[in-house]
C-alpha cells in the first residue's frame, strides 16, 4: 500500500507541473495578444488622423447620359409598424413578425425638405433566406414585410428589414435610423396625441356603431387598432387599401398633431418614446435622444406630401400577393429625393 501511495502522489506532482506550464503558457500568450492588441489600436488612430476629408468621396450614379452626385445631407430613418402586440412575443427565429407599415423618412438639411415614401408591405425585394435551423444561408426574392420576422431579436429584425429596404431601393441609400412600433402600441400612441380624426370611407359597422361611414371621427382606444390594422371584412380587404387609404391617412392626421404638440412641448416627443418603450411597443437602433433630435430637426422643415411606389400587384406561386416596382420607379425617386446632377 505505501508502494502505490508513493506513485500516485508522483502522479499528482507530474499533473500539476503540467498544468502549471500550460497556465504560464496561456499567461504569455494573453500577454503578447494583448501588446499586439495595442500596437493594432495605436495604427488606426494615427491613420484616422491622418485622413484628408476632401479624400472622402461621394456616390455617382450615371442615368440616362446624366452623372448624379449624392447629397450628404440627408438622414434616412425607417420607421416600421410591427403585426405583434409587442416586443415581448418575439422569443425566436422566425418569430419576430412582419413588418405591416413600411415608411422611409428622407430629412434633408441642405434643402430644409422631409420626403416620405411609403412602402406596400408585399413589395418584392431581396430578403435573408434562412435554414429550418435559422442560420442565414444568403438571400432569395419575397415580400419586404417578410423580412423583420426571422431575427432571433427585435434588433436582429431591424438590421433584416433594413437590408431589405435599401436592397430595394438599388444599394443607392444608406438607412441611419431603423425605429419599429408594435401595432399593439397604436392604442396608447393615438390616446397620448388625444385622439386622431380622420374620416371614415368604409363600412366598419359589424366593429363598432361609433364609426359610422362617411363621417369625420376622432378616433379613440381601440378604434385607432381597429381602423388601422383591420382588412377581413371591411372595404376590399387588401393589404394596398388598408396601407394607402387607411394608414395613410391615419398617420397624416396623427403626424399634423405630433408637429402641433412637439413644437408647443419641446419634451412631448421624449415622453411619448419613453412611454412607447417602457410598454415594450418600441425598438429603435439608435437612442432616444438622439431618435428625438431627429425629430426636432424634421420639424423645422416642410413636410413633402408622402409618396408611393408605382407598379402592379400579382397573386405570386405561392398564392400570396407580390407587388413588383415599375420599371425605373425606384431609380427616379432615388435619384429625385437622394442625389443632385453633378455640375448643375
Amino acid at each position: 500500500m505505501k508502494r502505490s501511495d508513493k506513485q500516485l502522489s508522483k502522479n499528482q506532482v507530474l499533473v500539476r507541473t503540467l498544468l502549471g506550464v500550460l497556465a504560464l503558457a496561456v499567461a504569455i500568450f494573453a500577454i503578447v495578444k494583448f501588446a499586439d492588441k495595442l500596437i493594432e489600436d495605436e495604427e488606426p488612430r494615427e491613420q484616422r488622423q491622418s485622413i484628408d476629408e476632401s479624400s472622402v468621396r461621394l456616390n455617382r450614379i450615371q442615368y440616362n447620359g446624366v452623372t448624379y452626385v449624392e447629397n450628404p445631407d440627408i438622414t434616412t430613418i425607417l420607421i416600421l409598424g410591427v403585426d405583434k402586440d409587442d416586443k415581448t412575443q418575439i422569443d425566436g427565429y422566425r418569430n419576430g413578425g412582419q413588418a405591416d407599415f413600411i415608411l422611409l423618412v428622407a430629412v434633408d438639411a441642405a434643402n430644409n425638405t422631409v420626403s416620405r415614401l411609403q412602402i406596400d408591405r408585399d413589395t418584392v425585394t431581396e430578403i435573408p433566406n434562412m435554414s429550418v435551423l435559422g442560420k442565414r444561408i444568403g438571400t432569395r426574392t419575397g415580400q419586404v414585410a417578410l423580412a423583420h420576422n426571422f431575427g432571433a431579436t427585435p434588433e436582429e429584425n431591424n438590421a433584416y428589414t433594413v437590408e431589405s429596404v435599401q436592397a430595394l431601393l438599388e444599394g443607392a441609400v444608406k438607412v441611419d435610423v431603423c425605429t419599429s412600433f408594435y401595432l399593439g402600441g397604436i392604442s396608447e400612441f393615438n390616446d397620448a396625441l388625444g385622439g386622431v380624426p380622420v374620416k371614415i370611407e368604409d363600412d366598419f359597422s359589424a366593429f363598432s356603431d361609433a364609426m359610422p361611414i362617411g363621417e369625420t371621427v376622432t378616433l379613440q382606444g381601440s378604434q385607432a387598432e381597429l381602423f388601422t390594422r383591420s382588412r377581413s371584412g371591411v372595404g376590399q380587404q387588401t393589404n394596398e387599401e388598408r396601407m394607402k387609404k387607411r394608414q395613410a391617412a391615419y398617420m397624416t392626421s396623427a403626424l399634423d398633431i405630433m408637429i402641433k404638440k412637439c413644437r408647443e412641448d419641446a419634451n412631448f416627443a421624449m415622453g411619448l418614446l419613453d412611454s412607447m418603450f417602457e410598454g415594450n411597443y418600441f425598438v429603435s437602433s439608435v437612442s432616444t435622444g438622439r431618435l428625438v433630435n431627429e425629430i426636432n430637426a424634421a420639424l423645422g422643415c416642410t413636410i413633402l406630401p408622402t409618396e408611393y411606389i408605382e407598379g402592379s400587384g400579382k397573386v405570386g406561386l405561392q398564392g400570396f400577393m407580390e407587388f413588383t416596382p415599375r420599371e425605373d420607379w425606384i431609380t427616379e425617386w432615388v435619384l429625385r429625393t437622394y442625389y443632385v446632377q453633378e455640375n448643375r
